[in-house]
C-alpha cells in the first residue's frame, strides 16, 4: 500500500511542479508579447519619421533590429510554453506510448 501512496504523492508533486513551470512560461510569454508589440510600434514610428526626414535610416535599422529580437524571443517563449504543456500532460504519469507491433 505504501508503494501506491508514494506513487500518487510523486505524481501530485510532479503535477504541481509542471503546472508551476507552465504558469511561469505563460507569464513570460505574455510579457514578451507586450514587448514585441511595443517594438513593432517603435519600428512603425521610426519608419514614418524617416519618411518625413526627421531621423536617419540608422534609427530605423536599430528599431527593426529590436523588433527582430523581440520576435525571436517570442519564438523561444512559444517553444517553452509547448514543452511546459507537454510536461503538464506527462506529470501525472500519462504520456504517449506507441502501440505494440502485432
Amino acid at each position: 500500500m505504501s508503494t501506491a501512496d508514494g506513487a500518487v504523492l510523486n505524481a501530485l508533486k510532479k503535477s504541481e511542479q509542471s503546472l508551476s513551470t507552465y504558469g511561469a512560461a505563460m507569464q513570460q510569454r505574455q510579457a514578451l508579447i507586450e514587448a514585441r508589440d511595443q517594438a513593432d510600434r517603435a519600428f512603425q514610428l521610426a519608419d514614418q519619421r524617416y519618411r518625413v526626414g526627421s531621423i536617419s535610416y540608422l534609427d530605423v535599422i536599430v528599431a527593426q533590429g529590436t523588433l527582430i529580437d523581440a520576435r525571436s524571443q517570442m519564438a523561444d517563449a512559444d517553444q517553452c510554453v509547448g514543452s511546459a504543456r507537454v510536461g503538464v500532460f506527462k506529470a501525472p504519469g500519462g504520456g504517449w506510448e506507441l502501440a505494440a507491433a502485432r
